[in-house]
């Protein structure tokens, strides 16, 4: 699943539809018909992508997709939002974001930098100590480009009991990271690349650690808000 809807995030810049999806759409496109009268190429091939990833086997039951250009917003969906009732995707409708969560802690963090409340070059250990020693010299650039090296917490078999136990409602953050067994990066930081969740995980906390807010206060005040989300 992961492999294709990053392919899927490849083809239509997935990004969009986090950006957008909250704006209610004024023209709307279903990609099973109903086009618009004149739908662009780029148009067409996101329509195409939607179908054909609802259309696989091991693909989600829904997709949708919101694209703004001005005041133009437009809405491309396939497949359903239940597979019981056949009821159609929202535009308005709560969804996992999953890794599209990261655009948002970056440009939440990227916009304290702006502002001087961070650096790219502020460490783990000077916001966040109370995190595994191991981590401390480890920047905030290296943890937004995912070169740390710190291990993800998603392959830890602890966290998948932990998932497991309880579908609905996620651990908190500092827990997260409790689930890996051995905190020792997995390499020099600053030498490789390697996606882990933790990362965005510590983001968020020293985003909280700087501004003295919540994330989702964080996150509102420097980037929902301002742009409307």
């Amino acid at each position: 699943m992961c492999n294709l809807m990053s392919t899927f995030a490849v083809k239509i810049g997935i990004v969009l539809c986090a950006l957008f999806m909250v704006v209610v759409p004024v023209t709307t496109v279903d990609a099973t018909g109903g086009l618009p009268d004149h739908p662009s190429d780029a148009e067409r091939a996101v329509e195409d992508a939607a179908a054909e990833l609802v259309a696989q086997a091991d693909g989600p039951p829904g997709v949708i997709v919101v694209i703004q250009r001005g005041n133009d917003r437009r809405v491309i969906r396939a497949g359903v939002a239940n597979l019981r009732t056949g009821a159609r995707l929202r535009v308005n409708a709560h969804m996992r974001l999953a890794s599209v969560a990261k655009a948002f802690s970056g440009a939440t963090a990227l916009s304290l930098v702006a502002r001087r409340v961070l650096s790219l070059d502020d460490t783990v250990g000077k916001w966040r100590p109370d995190l595994p020693h191991e981590w401390a010299n480890i920047t905030l650039r290296q943890l937004l480009n995912h070169t740390s090296g710190i291990p993800d917490f998603t392959d830890e078999e602890a966290f998948k009991k932990a998932l497991l136990a309880s579908l609905l409602v996620a651990p908190p953050p500092v827990q997260l990271l409790s689930y890996i067994e051995n905190p020792e990066p997995t390499f020099t930081p600053g030498t490789e690349y390697a996606y882990s969740n933790s990362d965005n995980i510590i983001v968020g906390l020293m985003i909280e650690a700087a501004t003295g807010r919540s994330y989702e206060r964080a996150l509102r005040r420097e980037v929902t808000a301002p742009f409307g989300l």
